[in-house]
């Protein structure tokens, strides 16, 4: 599937695969949180635009415009601007992007990052078909608060969706007890996490040497039988190709 960035008018744009690395998960005791497959699976799910300049923001409660200051370090703000009041940053995004017919374009921000104070805001784009550009916009969360955006911190995170997805999907509820098969599963899978958790506690040699169960990870049943076959550990996002 094709995906074409085109940029706008001699602007820049720096649009980058997303990484699965968070310093927030290094940080995280023992590195634990690289365990959580579905976790740094959704961190690399894409690709960021990043800023080109970095800047400073304050929003002073207010509705209008005016009362969001932003500072940029370069000091024009060509493409970081207080636009629609209520405490709302936008960032100009200077590109255009194209996918294939029936191909939506998610926007959103950069996936399980985070900035105190301000929170991404998403958008989904029919993108197959439009000529036009969009926006990424923050909602300041905190009032009377300096905040801060580092040049060539990421500002949104894109990924392809088929149209109508959602709305062709039929959903249903039913008892877990009704299958059979998939209960059986579920009951091995909780009886052996518990007594893993068990074992942890106990400090039983052979369960700390092992430290988590990998069967998730390893694309594995709870009996060690493989699952799919297109389970994925990585997601790995091409870069863009430059004409």
């Amino acid at each position: 599937m094709k995906l074409i960035c085109y940029s706008l008018d001699g602007k820049q744009i720096d649009v980058q695969p997303a990484s699965a690395e968070r310093p927030w998960i290094d940080d995280t005791r023992d590195q634990f949180a690289k365990r959580c497959l579905p976790l740094v699976a959704a961190n690399a799910h894409g690709w960021q635009i990043r800023l080109l300049d970095g800047c400073w923001l304050k929003w002073n409660g207010g509705i209008y415009p005016k009362d969001l200051k932003v500072k940029t370090d370069s000091g024009t703000s060509d493409h970081i601007a207080s636009h629609f009041g209520h405490g709302i940053l936008t960032f100009k995004v200077h590109c255009l992007f194209r996918t294939e017919p029936g191909i939506n374009l998610w926007v959103t921000g950069p996936v399980n990052s985070f900035k105190d104070g301000i929170q991404p805001l998403s958008g989904l784009l029919e993108s197959d078909w439009m000529p036009y550009t969009f926006t990424m916009n923050w909602q300041v969360t905190r009032k009377r608060k300096w905040i801060r955006f580092e040049k060539s911190d990421p500002i949104a995170q894109v990924f392809p969706v088929p149209r109508g997805i959602v709305d062709t999907t039929e959903p249903e509820l039913r008892s877990l007890a009704t299958e059979d098969a998939l209960n059986e599963m579920v009951l091995g899978w909780h009886k052996s996490r518990r007594e893993f958790i068990e074992a942890l506690k106990a400090r039983d040699p052979a369960t700390v040497s092992q430290a988590w169960q990998k069967h998730y990870f390893r694309g594995q049943y709870p009996d060690g039988s493989p699952g799919s076959s297109e389970h994925q550990t990585k997601i790995r996002p091409k870069p863009f190709k430059s004409d």
